[in-house]
């Protein structure tokens, strides 16, 4: 059979860090070179960054080429200069347009991977080629910019993946065409979860921030403390916490990018008398690290997830999950029997509840957090996304 050549376009690739949505890509991509070893895999990227090292390291060619986003399709103001609402589609930089098209044309794939919805560049200038486009649908797109972006990415795409049930429901919208819509679950890399190390590593880690065995670590990780992400909502679990006299430790994990947001969320502990309780944790390249130190997750979203990928890595480093009713986040709590441990949006107090009980309990911690790691992996396993993506793109073979 002849050689088939797939490009996967990521809508970011950062200096030192990934979004969940970039070790997606990354991790489709790397899947398609196993199954599918003839065949060129090259992952596509604005600009040099971690994703595209780590490409690199697991032998995908990559390519870097400079597009915009469109961030419009999710949010309701101006984003970028180039980024505006006519007609019938978001415009595109005329400039940008003929790179992608020429670079298209020179590279002749048999069909391209876009990730999340702001990625509308490559997948308009696919179209114009008559090249197949998988756009793989990562958020759940809010209701105030869903009927132009779902008219958008049907527009342009050939099949449409969702990465739950909720971000297949927005997709949904106006009675488009459901015929392009399929749910494909994420799953998760295998190499970081494996638990030969963990309690070397959890000592380290530990005696880092100045933590006991025997202390509880309550562990909140986001990509930077955000109002989306519930980092305030994480700061008053713990204030609610200490003034229920439960003893725990909070570690937060999470880049302070959004400066007057996270000033509030550590003045907050600053000024409170649970200030002791809590760690900021520095950023950290290797984020298994940080699952493994804590002892239980919270994950308080105030966002419709399109998926919860991190409530998924802290069930497979075996530990217990509370989190918010979010979208795709409820969705994996649900599909790993974690319904008890889910909260409406905003219910410190029952949050306060939820964490309590596992805090003071430990061997309920041990219990839950050994289904969970059973669990996610049975419900969204490697070998299930791999048939996937197979079953995928032997259509275009």
């Amino acid at each position: 059979m002849k050689e088939k050549k797939w490009l996967f376009f990521s809508h970011f690739c950062q200096q030192e860090r990934m979004t969940g949505a970039e070790r997606l890509i990354l991790l489709m991509g790397e899947k398609v070179k196993r199954l599918f070893p003839q065949d060129q895999s090259i992952l596509v990227v604005p600009q040099e960054g971690k994703l595209a090292r780590m490409a690199r390291a697991q032998g995908i060619e990559v390519r870097r080429l400079a597009y915009s986003l469109s961030w419009t399709m999710i949010k309701g103001k101006k984003s970028l200069g180039d980024d505006l609402f006519l007609g019938r589609s978001p415009v595109i930089d005329p400039q940008e347009m003929k790179r992608m098209v020429q670079f298209l044309r020179t590279e002749k794939p048999t069909a391209i991977v876009v990730n999340t919805a702001v990625n509308v560049l490559p997948a308009q200038a696919a179209k114009r080629l008559g090249i197949p486009v998988i756009w793989w649908i990562q958020e759940v797109i809010a209701e105030e910019r869903r009927a132009f972006a779902v008219r958008t990415i049907h527009r342009f795409a050939d099949v449409i993946l969702a990465s739950s049930q909720a971000a297949i429901q927005a997709l949904h919208y106006n009675n488009q065409n459901k015929s392009k819509l399929e749910l494909l679950y994420p799953t998760w890399d295998q190499s970081i979860t494996a638990p030969r190390r963990w309690s070397s590593i959890r000592k380290q880690e530990r005696a880092q921030w100045g933590v006991g065995e025997e202390e509880c670590v309550v562990g909140y990780i986001a990509p930077q403390m955000s109002e989306k992400k519930g980092t305030l909502d994480f700061v008053n679990l713990g204030l609610s916490l200490d003034e229920k006299k439960v003893k725990a430790q909070l570690a937060v994990r999470a880049d302070t990018t959004d400066e007057v947001y996270a000033e509030q969320c550590i003045s907050l502990i600053k000024h409170s008398p649970a200030c002791n309780n809590f760690r900021i944790i520095p950023f950290m390249h290797q984020v298994e690290r940080f699952y493994t130190a804590i002892d239980l997750l919270v994950v308080p979203s105030q966002v419709e997830e399109g998926f919860g990928l991190t409530a998924l890595e802290g069930m497979l480093f075996a530990k217990p999950v509370v989190a918010y009713e979010a979208g795709g986040l409820a969705e994996v709590m649900r599909r790993t029997k974690n319904q008890y441990y889910l909260v409406d949006k905003g219910d410190i107090e029952t949050l306060t509840e939820k964490v309590a009980l596992l805090v003071n309990d430990a061997q309920r911690r041990q219990r839950v957090g050994t289904q969970n790691r059973e669990l996610a992996q049975n419900s969204f396993s490697p070998a299930s996304f791999q048939h996937a993506v197979r079953t995928l793109l032997t259509r275009f073979r």
